[in-house]
């Protein structure tokens, strides 16, 4: 039996078939997302023979039209990335507000590729060495260590009361 999972900002949490169809949107949708008017909903994501997809309502829902959601999936809906994770019958989706996970996307090219910038770059690239020696003065120094066991020899000496005896005259 196909299980189903959200997993948000706000944490993660099994879904049944009864939950769906999921609304996307703003205040007062069941998956609240940043960037939506509240009462505004952008998308739905329904089930149709226990298989997950994704209804766009209104624009910002993530897709022009309806697609299925298969593992790797990606679509935005309002200010939030949405991902799909599933293997076998574990189906997760997944909800990333702006300023929680920051990686970046690959662009998306008509061709469906890479941009093919990383053919430009050299798999490895050599750095210059430089070469680093600590400043003359600083080896010069006395540490500090050294410095303060000075002063206190010092002040000892000073503070100790004399333990000779007084001359007789």
């Amino acid at each position: 039996m196909r299980q189903y999972r959200l997993s948000s900002p706000l944490g993660s949490q099994p879904l049944l078939a009864a939950d769906f169809p999921l609304s996307i949107g703003g205040a007062g949708a069941r998956l609240v997302v940043p960037g939506v008017a509240d009462g505004e909903v952008v998308a739905l994501v329904g089930l149709a023979a226990g298989e997950p997809y994704l209804q766009p309502v209104a624009p910002g829902g993530g897709a022009a039209e309806s697609l299925w959601l298969l593992d790797g999936e990606r679509f935005a809906a309002g200010a939030a990335r949405c991902r799909v994770e599933a293997a076998g019958d574990d189906w997760t989706l997944l909800i990333e507000h702006d300023g929680g996970d920051n990686r970046t996307e690959p662009p998306a090219f008509a061709d469906g590729g890479e941009s093919g910038a990383d053919q430009l770059l050299p798999a490895r690239q050599a750095l210059p060495q430089v070469r680093f020696d600590a400043p003359a003065a600083a080896a010069a120094r006395p540490s500090a260590a050294r410095r303060v066991d000075r002063a206190r020899l010092a002040l000892a000496a000073i503070s100790t009361p004399s333990t000779a005896s007084p001359a007789s005259p």
